[in-house]
């Protein structure tokens, strides 16, 4: 089960990519990943070719990891150079004319990659068996969520829009993306879920979601069941010592054009507390806003925290 990032060109025939493997049958740690970088292309012959690099990685369940896709610099006669990387895990160049296996074919001219890909893919372990055989096949939990994504072109912000596709012949257990920002400043996220998401309602694909102050604009998205009452609840609190500890405030806004909370304003805010307002999802089960915060000094940690019920 492949998770990943990746740049592809616009026939779509050449894809580099960076992420994480998961696997319950190599036998590499007791969490069962692998740190993985790949460039893929299609031969003139039809045929599927790729390079990989991969190494063991020490990853545990509910931490984060990074994943980076640079293009480098041109060849001669106009070729992209890449480089993939999970950083403290796999690393691997990508250039024209490279002959990594003497029975393939050399990489081919790459041309600029101009796609953006978040993707979830499962690959059977032979021809003769199938890729996902049930849900506990999936990591433990309900999706990945690919955030903090940062495009840029040359040295400016990438002006795009993620759309979710669907291309899997034997997705049986309701794998599905949602975008939850189109940001491309690093407030990016798009959510891969395994399988269908459950009635009680998600923000971030989680119970809760978290961030430490200052933040401006972090984006959010709560799915569930359109139609049905959610309870928002948002909690600011600082850490530290008596007489360094900050006040943290925390100001949560919807972005969901025509969405309200049941009073009829569009946020809510709070000091060192706690504060609740209920909202009803809209049909399309998706809820979209913004969480903003601020401290009263630099010393001591503000946590601030949105839960949903």
């Amino acid at each position: 089960i492949y998770l990943y990032e990746g740049l592809a060109n616009a026939a779509q025939t050449i894809i580099v990519s960076s992420g994480l493997v998961y696997t319950q049958a190599m036998g590499l740690d007791q969490n069962g990943w692998l740190a993985q970088v790949e460039f893929t292309w299609l031969g003139a012959s039809g045929g599927v070719y790729n390079i990989q690099s991969n190494s063991v990685f020490n990853f545990t369940p509910g931490t984060n990891y990074m994943a980076e896709i640079l293009r480098e610099a041109s060849s001669s006669d106009g070729s992209s150079q890449y480089q993939m990387e999970v950083p403290g895990g796999a690393i691997l160049g990508a250039e024209e004319g490279e002959d990594y296996d003497v029975n393939g074919p050399t990489t081919p001219y790459i041309d600029q990659l101009v796609y953006a890909v978040e993707g979830l893919s499962a690959f059977p372990k032979s021809l003769s068996s199938a890729d996902v055989t049930s849900q506990s096949d999936y990591p433990a939990g309900y999706a990945m969520r690919m955030f903090d994504i940062d495009l840029q072109t040359g040295s400016s912000p990438a002006v795009m829009s993620w759309t979710p596709s669907y291309n899997g012949l034997n997705a049986l257990w309701g794998e599905h993306a949602t975008v939850v920002s189109n940001n491309t400043t690093g407030l990016g996220e798009v959510d891969l879920w395994y399988t269908v998401q459950p009635n009680s309602p998600l923000i971030n694909a989680g119970g809760n979601f978290s961030t430490v102050a200052p933040t401006t604009g972090t984006p959010w998205l709560i799915t569930g069941v359109g139609g049905h009452t959610v309870t928002v609840t948002l909690s600011s609190k600082s850490i530290g010592s008596p007489q360094t500890r900050p006040r943290t405030t925390a100001i949560v806004t919807l972005t969901t054009p025509g969405a309200t909370f049941s009073d009829g304003s569009t946020s809510m805010s709070v000091t060192e507390g706690d504060v609740a307002k209920t909202v009803v999802l809209p049909g399309n089960s998706q809820l979209s806003g913004t969480v903003s915060s601020s401290k009263s000094s630099n010393t001591g940690t503000g946590l601030v925290t949105i839960t949903v019920n």
